[in-house]
């Protein structure tokens, strides 16, 4: 893995996912790049206009992303370099992305948001449809302390089209950091369970199976609850999600109608997209850097 990619606001979670981020790259002997979007917002028409250039708001973004680097208590910490270009978020981190040849993404998760629903009806919700690059969520709260326990949620089997080239940043961190990899699928009552448990992903299991995968199926009527047990239970230090069609992400974050669904987790989320995904743009300006 030669580069992480960072997405910042700014904000107190933007802080946290870099040191996130830089604490994984330490790991992983891998650049970090930060990275952040601007664009130009109209005053309300009540309002006195203070009017700035494209020019004005793209160095007003590089002083901030500087600033912030330079605050990084160094101590032999992973290369960090920075990035700056006009666009929306989402389709300007993908773009970056790609262009950056990032292999991973990191962006945080509000404490304010209430659960990753409010946050990922907006720009991850979004960057998770658009990017073919695996995407780390850190809540605010969310500090790295190893990755002893990683849990994979997966509603299906691998099928013989299926890429696998998905599962490749996963099977990268849990082997350099030596994780217990758990296979983990919620069935909706006991019946379904032990039939989970007599078909089991064997195509799944397999293609890891370097990384001994532990299989295990747990009943609940609410998979965020089901999870959180889970979660709890086998001390998880990152929850990874392989999607289905996007069946579980949306099942997940999109679908839920009562308040028990909402998914308020405290460990960070790794959301593996599939890398078939065809990905447009209209951002044509290029981007920024500085080396730091």
């Amino acid at each position: 893995m030669k580069t992480v990619l960072v997405a910042t606001d700014f904000s107190q979670a933007s802080a946290n996912a870099l040191e996130y981020a830089l604490r994984l790259a330490d790991g992983l002997s891998t650049g970090v790049a930060l990275f952040s979007c601007y664009e130009y917002i109209s005053p309300p028409v009540n309002e006195v206009p203070v009017l700035m250039t494209m020019e004005e708001l793209r160095d007003r973004t590089l002083l901030k992303l500087t600033e912030t680097v330079n605050h990084i208590e160094r101590n032999d910490r992973a290369r960090v370099d920075v990035y700056c270009k006009p666009g929306f978020a989402a389709e300007a981190i993908a773009e970056i992305a790609r262009e950056l040849n990032a292999e991973l993404i990191i962006t945080g998760m509000k404490k304010s948001a209430k659960g990753l629903r409010r946050l990922l009806g907006s720009t991850v919700t979004e960057l998770a449809r658009k990017t073919q690059i695996p995407m780390i969520v850190v809540p605010e709260e969310a500090r790295f302390n190893g990755l002893n326990s990683i849990a994979l949620a997966n509603e299906g089997d691998l099928t013989q089209d299926s890429d696998k080239n998905t599962l490749a940043t996963l099977r990268k961190i849990a082997e350099h950091f030596q994780s217990r990899l758990f296979i983990v699928r919620v069935a909706e009552d006991n019946l379904n369970q032990a039939c989970e448990l007599v078909n089991q992903p064997t195509e799944l299991i397999n293609t890891i199976g370097e990384l001994d995968p532990a299989f295990k199926c747990i009943a609940g009527t609410s998979i965020p609850e089901a999870l959180n047990e889970f979660i709890d239970y086998y001390k998880i230090d990152l929850l990874a999600l392989l999607p289905h069609k996007h069946s579980l992400l949306e099942r997940l974050f999109f679908k839920s109608t009562t308040r028990s669904m909402v998914f308020e987790t405290s460990i960070p989320l790794l959301i593996m997209p599939d890398s078939r995904i065809t990905l447009t743009s209209h951002t044509t300006q290029h981007w920024e850097q500085i080396i730091l």
